[in-house]
This record gives C-alpha cells, structure tokens and sequence, in this order.
C-alpha cells in the first residue's frame, strides 16, 4: 500500500495540472470597460482626433468571449488606454473624416485579436474620426512687446520658425502670416530703462488667423526663443554748454543798489539738466531756455558781500532738474548815492 502512495501524488499533480489548464483554456465571456485613445504618433506627419459633437468618454464598454487566460490579460491591458494611431490596421488613412467601426479595428489589435479573444457586443459601437496631413511652413519671426516704450527694435534669437498645421486650414494662412515672439509685461518690470536686456524663453504662438484651430492642431517650432531689447528711460540728461546768469532783487530795491558778480561772471557751463525724455527734447531744440537765477535779499545786499546758490528755471517753466559743479556764485552789493532829500542808507523797509 505504501509503495503506491508516490503514485497516487504524481498522478493527482498530473491531473490538477491537466485541470487548470483546461480551466484557463476553456471559453468564457466577460464585459469590460476598455480606455481607448486616439492619437498620432510623434513625428508623423498626420492629425487623429475623434470628430466633435460625440458623446465618446475615451473608452468603450465591451463583451468579449474568448479563453479565462487570455481574458484575464485583456482586464490588464484596461489598466492603460489601447492607442489607436493612423498606421494600425484598420484605421483610415485619408484625409477627412470617417465613420470608423470599433468592432473592426478593435479586433485586428494584438491586445484582443491576437490573444484570440471575439468581440460580441460594443458600445458604441462604431466612432467618426477626423484625419487630416501636417504640413510645415517656415515663417518669419516678429516681437510683440504690447504698449511698452522700447529704445530701439526689439530682436529675437531666431529670426524664424517653424510652423505645422493641418494641410486642410493652410487656405486661411495670409502669404505675409508671421510668427509672434510675445513678450509677457509682466517680464518687463524688472528691467533697467536704457540698459539693453535679454529676456529667455519668450513664447512664440502662430500667426493671428490661426487662433480658432484647437492648439493641440498647431506647433510652432522652436516653441520659444530669447529677446534682446532696451526699454527707454523716460528721464533724460542733457548738458548746456552755458546757462546765463540773471540777478533778481526785491521789487523795494530795484535800482538802488549795484550788484557785481565775481570775477564778472556772465554763465555756468556745463550744466546738466535732467528730466522727461520730452522735455529733454524740447530743450535740445531750443523751444525751452534755462538761465541761472541769483535771488538776492535784503539782507544779503546790506551784507554788501555774499556767496548765493542759483535757481536753475526754464522759459517756460518745466520740471527740469539742473546740476552743475560749483554752483555757488560770490556777488557784492553797494547802494547807489541817492539825491539830496532821499533816505537814509540805514532806513528800514517801509520807513
């Protein structure tokens, strides 16, 4: 009895083995929900979108017959979506758009019919699909900074680019279409005005007439490049040779008194004025004059001598800044003799 007891061990592994075999061979249906996507290989030169107006989720729910083992794989593969690509058997290679049968395509893909599985039921059950030919256009690149006040043209790292689209929309391309390098304003803020800067990554989009196509129909090529270019400082300087002195007294002793500048004085040279670059221009076309004004008091013409800082103005007055070196100026006072009868040198205002 013991000598048959290996026996009876081999044969019942024979016969386990022989059943799961049988098992997982034999038929079997099953539903299941399939992720399916329709897409375009990198690089190929056709579009694969489904058409819109379709109730389509990105999946089909399927029955499926076939062996426990090759179901069982099938239940893997629905982990990850089935691509449906142009060059897949079954898929239509043409231009335009087409009613494509699931069951079909489905069913000549390695993930079902080369696992030997049937389809009996599909929903839906068939899909329109859009195809259409990429054709590539090389276009100039231009810079749009929107309303920034720029010194100058702004110039991009490439002067062209790349552009693919859908052969079937190349009607709407204008002959003079330019690619964009669009410079975010945002980008701008941390500029110096007058420095020239070079801004990266700056995003090129494509021409203007191509905005109603899906984004995902268009690429531009490089997607982004660099931006060389100077903002313009809105403060200018500008340096007069000679800015003429003129004395001012209080209305009281106009006439009274001689006021003699050091050294006979009559201009300041190189002053530097500096403000808005407009006023700046008017003043480098002579349509503005400045001149140095030495304000003197009563008190600094009974000191008969004073060192008084000038007033740079302009006509017309503007809200020009002006800096020279040195600018204090040495004046004596002396009181004109006045007629028998007039006032005392020592009156005071209003006596």
């Amino acid at each position: 009895m013991l000598q048959r007891v290996p026996m009876l061990i081999v044969v019942t592994l024979i016969s386990a083995t022989v059943w799961l075999f049988a098992e997982s061979e034999s038929l079997r249906e099953k539903e299941i929900s399939l992720p399916i996507e329709f897409a375009s290989e990198p690089g190929s030169s056709l579009l694969l979108e489904v058409s819109d107006g379709q109730n389509w989720r990105d999946r089909a729910l399927v029955s499926v017959r076939g062996s426990t083992s090759a179901l069982s794989a099938l239940e893997e593969q629905a982990k990850r979506a089935i691509r449906l690509t142009p060059d897949r058997e079954g898929m239509p290679s043409l231009s335009g758009e087409t009613l494509l049968d699931l069951r079909d395509v489905l069913t000549r893909t390695p993930e079902i019919g080369g696992r030997g599985l049937r389809i009996t039921r599909i929903e839906p059950s068939a899909i329109r699909v859009w195809i259409d030919e990429q054709v590539t256009k090389e276009l100039e690149v231009v810079v749009d900074a929107g309303s920034a006040d720029l010194d100058g043209v702004p110039r991009p790292s490439v002067t062209r680019a790349r552009l693919r689209m859908p052969k079937s929309q190349e009607r709407i391309l204008r002959a003079d279409a330019r690619v964009t390098a669009r410079v975010a304003p945002e980008s701008l803020t941390a500029l110096v005005p007058g420095r020239k800067e070079t801004l990266t990554g700056v995003r090129l989009l494509p021409p203007i007439e191509l905005s109603g196509l899906p984004a995902r129909h268009i690429r531009v090529e490089p997607s982004s490049a660099s931006v060389e270019l100077t903002l313009r400082n809105r403060t200018a300087q500008h340096t007069l040779q000679q800015v003429y002195i003129q004395v001012s007294l209080p209305p009281r002793d106009v006439g009274q008194w001689d006021v003699k500048i050091e050294n006979d004085r009559a201009f300041f040279e190189n002053v530097v004025a500096t403000g808005p670059a407009e006023l700046i221009g008017e003043l480098k076309a002579g349509r503005m004059s400045a001149v140095a004004l030495l304000q003197l008091s009563y008190e600094e013409l009974n000191r008969r001598e004073s060192a008084v800082r000038p007033v740079f103005m302009t006509i017309p007055p503007s809200s020009l800044v002006f800096t020279v070196d040195n600018p204090i100026v040495k004046v004596s006072a002396t009181r004109r003799a006045e007629p028998a009868g007039g006032p005392r040198d020592d009156a005071e205002p209003g006596l």
